[in-house]
Order: C-alpha cells, then sequence, then structure tokens
C-alpha cells in the first residue's frame, strides 16, 4: 500500500494586497519618472521600490504577488526591494 501526505492549507498565512488600507500590502505612491518608483507598506513598515521600465497595472499586481510570496518565506521588504530592482 502506498501512504499519502495530506497537507491542510494555513490559512493565517494569506496576504491581501492592493492600494487599499484594508490590505495586508499596501501599494502607494507610483510615479513613473525614468521607470516606476512607488512605496509599499507592510506591518507598518514602508520601503520605497524602483523599476527600470514602466509598469502597469496587470505589472504592478504582479510584482505585488511575487512580493506575497517572498513575505512568506520571511525575507523583508528591503531585501524584496534590493531583489526587484536587479530585474529589468
Amino acid at each position: 500500500q502506498k501512504t499519502r501526505e495530506i497537507k491542510f492549507f494555513d490559512y493565517s498565512k494569506i496576504i491581501k494586497f492592493g492600494s487599499s488600507e484594508k490590505n495586508d500590502i499596501i501599494v502607494s505612491d507610483i510615479n513613473y519618472n525614468n521607470g516606476t518608483n512607488l512605496k509599499i507598506s507592510y506591518k507598518g513598515s514602508i520601503v520605497p521600490f524602483w523599476f527600470k521600465k514602466k509598469l502597469d497595472k496587470t505589472e504592478i499586481n504582479a510584482m505585488l504577488s511575487v512580493i506575497s510570496i517572498a513575505l512568506l518565506f520571511d525575507l523583508n521588504l528591503v531585501e524584496i526591494s534590493q531583489l526587484l530592482k536587479e530585474i529589468d
């Protein structure tokens, strides 16, 4: 017989993101000056993010998804900002 491992989803690790204060990750101050710069707020910390290209709404949402996943893996916002800054 095969043994199967059952994993339950941990709903305590759900992270909501967007521009509203009701979210866990809040994006604000989006500016387009030779690329895109914006601020990300999470648990009282606010960190600026810079991108070389102009990001549209879809790309910003994708970036917020990446940030959410990185936070679930215990990276902090400063580390995430530095890693994403290197992406073209």
